[in-house]
C-alpha cells in the first residue's frame, strides 16, 4: 500500500514538473512573438513617418529584449521626429544617447552614441555640456574623428573667452589654462620646463573659472 501511494505521489510531482515546463514553455514562446509583433510594429510605423507610435513599439521590445540597436534606433527617431516637427526639441534624444553611454559602455557601438552627442551639442553651442562629454569619451579610452574637432571646438572657445590664454588642457575634473603673465605681477610663477614667467587658471565643470 505505501509503495503504491509513493509511485501516486512521484507520479503526481511528475505532471506538475511537466506542466511547468509546459507553461514555461507557452511563456517564453508568447514573449518571443510579442517581441517580434512589436519589432514588426515599429518597422511598419517607422516606414510611414509616424516616429512616436515607432517609438512606442520599439519601447515595447526594447522592455522584452534590451539591446544597444534598439537604443540607437530609438534615439535616431527621436531626431527624425524632431526634424518633421514632431518633437519639440532634441531632448528625447539626448537623453536615449545618453542611456547608450550610460548602459553599453563596454559595446563597440558606444561610439555612435558619443558622435551623435557631439553633433547636437556642437550645433547647440552647448559648450560646457560637450567640453564633459569629450572629458568622459578621452577618460574612457574613446576617440573619433568627431570628438577631436569637438575638443578643437572646446578649446578653440575656451581659449576666445579667455584673454591671453595661450594653450588649454583637460585634467581631472577640470580645464587648465596656461597664459603669460605680467613680470611685475607679484603672484607670477615660473615654469620650470620652459624657465619663463607662467600662470594659469582652472576652468570647473560647472563654467566658472579662477586662479589656481
Amino acid at each position: 500500500m505505501a509503495g503504491k501511494m509513493f509511485y501516486a505521489a512521484a507520479v503526481v510531482l511528475l505532471d506538475i514538473a511537466a506542466a511547468g515546463a509546459i507553461v514555461s514553455s507557452i511563456t517564453s514562446d508568447t514573449t518571443e512573438a510579442e517581441f517580434q509583433s512589436a519589432l514588426e510594429q515599429g518597422a511598419d510605423l517607422e516606414s510611414r513617418q509616424l516616429y512616436g507610435r515607432a517609438i512606442n513599439a520599439y519601447s515595447a521590445a526594447e522592455n522584452i529584449h534590451d539591446s544597444i540597436d534598439l537604443r540607437l534606433k530609438v534615439a535616431d527617431l527621436y531626431g527624425k521626429g524632431f526634424e518633421n516637427g514632431e518633437f519639440g526639441s532634441l531632448e528625447p534624444k539626448t537623453e536615449a544617447l545618453r542611456s547608450v553611454i550610460n548602459d553599453y559602455a563596454a559595446d563597440e557601438r558606444v561610439l555612435e552614441a558619443y558622435d551623435g552627442l557631439a553633433k547636437i551639442f556642437t550645433n547647440e553651442e552647448e559648450y560646457q555640456k560637450l567640453a564633459n562629454l569629450v572629458k568622459h569619451a578621452k577618460s574612457n579610452g574613446i576617440d573619433s574623428e568627431t570628438l577631436s574637432k569637438a575638443y578643437e571646438d572646446v578649446r578653440q572657445r575656451y581659449d576666445i573667452q579667455t584673454a591671453g590664454v595661450d594653450t588649454i588642457e583637460s585634467v581631472g575634473p577640470y580645464w587648465i589654462g596656461w597664459f603669460d603673465v605680467d613680470p611685475a605681477d607679484p603672484e607670477e610663477e615660473v615654469d620650470p620646463n620652459e624657465n619663463k614667467l607662467r600662470s594659469f587658471k582652472l576652468f570647473y565643470e560647472n563654467g566658472e573659472s579662477s586662479d589656481y
